[in-house]
């Protein structure tokens, strides 16, 4: 039988004698929205998720499906990973998902391209922490307060809660492996 995501919200919050008041108090949220969320009647964000599975003190795959057949070692070959956007989507850059068979995973590896001309840089800000390794061309990269360029060979290790983003710098498309730790 297949437990619905707010079920097991409700059953971890339960589980840790916490009620609907106190939870919705610690994350920031009104007990009528979490209601909804456990009822199955809202989708959470994200970062809603994130808080609930920290202050519950559980893994956030805690909350989703396990799966038997969910392998301990996943191949993903070349040309099978699956594109999420195009060079020509608001961002600027395509990003294709690299480990998209393993589901229940802490890191989530991307291969970006950035190609020249794309326009101004996006800014993102999330929970986690990323690596960058450029396999092709330079970047410039944003992190925070700070602009740097980065080229072939190079590795940004960053903390995701600042705020940061990419493009390309030069006529050549960087080409970008990134690999992002969400807890």
């Amino acid at each position: 039988m297949k437990i619905k995501l707010g079920a097991k919200i409700k059953k971890n919050r339960l589980e840790k004698g916490m009620t609907l008041d106190e939870l919705a108090l610690k994350i920031g949220l009104t007990k009528s929205y979490l209601s909804k969320i456990e009822n199955n009647k809202s989708q959470p964000t994200l970062s809603t998720l994130v808080k609930i599975a920290g202050t519950l003190k559980i893994n956030m795959s805690d909350l989703f499906p396990t799966s038997k057949t969910d392998p301990p070692c996943s191949i993903v070959k070349k040309n099978e990973g699956k594109k999420v956007n195009d060079p020509l989507n608001p961002y600027g850059f395509s990003c294709e998902v690299m480990a998209h068979k393993k589901r229940n995973k802490k890191m989530h590896v991307f291969f970006l391209e950035f190609p020249p001309d794309a326009g101004e840089i996006t800014i993102f800000q999330h929970e986690g922490e990323e690596i960058l390794y450029v396999l092709e061309g330079k970047s410039e990269f944003v992190h925070g307060d700070e602009r740097h360029i980065v080229e072939e060979g190079d590795c940004v290790y960053f903390e995701c809660e600042y705020p940061h983003g990419g493009r390309c710098y030069g006529d050549v498309t960087a080409k970008i492996l990134d690999i992002l730790y969400m807890p």
